[in-house]
């Protein structure tokens, strides 16, 4: 599989449920990391695989997941996070075609914060940019490790290339 979704979750069976009935209609790989004291008791598509790691930190969730990627391009996602299918089957072509791009993220609308629930955010959640040249990974793994470690939460919601996905795990191991 080309694209696999990778969800982290603890402690919130409703979100997990609505995230796989959403995830379900799509043919991604979707691969679940919850650190629940409880198992999941909900039924899983056969394209999703879910590890019950009860107790661990969203950190090491986290690298369990970025440990268990395959594919060419990986997303991150909350339980309560529904990115577009259409957009991220947008981002893995725009990859496609500009290989001096490590990730894609797209515009993205946030209802309901905590501190207001009837409030609307409507942004890109890049901080900053980077344009990288994935042929030279070697010459710059330095640069691009304290950079990335930076853009943390920028590419935790983006359609991200395998190869910056290994990067972006040896960051999070060494938070």
């Amino acid at each position: 599989m080309m694209i696999e979704i990778l969800i982290f979750t603890y402690n919130r069976p409703k979100n997990l449920k609505r995230s796989i009935e959403y995830w379900s209609s799509c043919n991604y790989k979707v691969i679940i990391a919850d650190g629940s004291k409880n198992v999941y008791q909900g039924n899983l598509p056969n394209n999703f695989e879910y590890f019950h790691l009860p107790g661990t930190s969203l950190l090491e969730r986290t690298i369990f997941l970025a440990n268990k990627t395959n594919s060419e391009y990986a997303v991150f996602c909350a339980d309560d996070d529904f990115h577009s299918i259409n957009g991220i089957n947008k981002s893995v072509n725009f990859l496609k075609k500009n290989n001096d791009y490590a990730s894609v993220q797209g515009l993205f609308l946030r209802v309901g914060e905590k501190h207001d629930p009837q409030s609307i955010l409507f942004g890109t959640g890049y901080t900053s940019n980077i344009s990288v040249n994935t042929k030279n990974f070697k010459l710059i793994n330095e640069i691009l490790l304290k950079e990335l470690n930076k853009l943390k939460f920028s590419l935790c919601y983006s359609v991200m290339r395998k190869e910056v996905f290994k990067i972006y795990l040896k960051v999070l191991e060494g938070i």
